[in-house]
């Protein structure tokens, strides 16, 4: 597995999307987030994910780690003191903090996703959607 992607086999769909909504208002890309980076702006976002991950989603250290791709769940307890104590003596993180928060909230899926993911729901019961119109092909079997 590469450790520069967000999909592993134990991340879910809450974390992907909060890494979407951190890229956004941190102004990175999501693989840098999990990137070994030790560049400020990167390192302060990928400490706000660990928790922010913590908070919103209630995952617990363990998970936190392995999302990561972080030896040790330690890593993600310190995060999670480090970015307690700087939001009370940064204003600047406080504010990306709550935008992250809100966008986090507010967070839609686009258009072309989520007609991807009809689709893939219709076709999983064994509907065939085909063709310029996307025309609906429901076996007899089915009436």
């Amino acid at each position: 597995m590469n450790p520069k992607t967000t999909k592993s086999p134990r991340s879910d769909r809450s974390q992907r999307r909060l890494d979407t909504v951190i890229s956004r208002v941190f102004g990175i890309k999501v693989s840098d987030i999990h990137s070994p980076s030790t560049k400020r702006q990167v390192a302060d976002a990928r400490l706000t994910a660990m928790y922010l991950q913590k908070e919103l989603l209630n995952k617990s250290y363990p998970q936190i780690a392995a999302y990561f791709g972080k030896k040790s769940h330690s890593t993600c307890i310190s995060a999670h003191s480090t970015i307690a104590g700087l939001l009370e003596t940064n204003p600047a993180l406080r504010s990306k903090m709550e935008e992250c928060k809100q966008l986090y909230a507010n967070y839609t899926v686009s258009r072309s996703k989520q007609r991807y993911n009809l689709h893939f729901l219709i076709c999983q019961q064994g509907i065939r959607v085909s063709g310029p119109d996307r025309t609906i092909y429901v076996p007899a079997s089915q009436h």
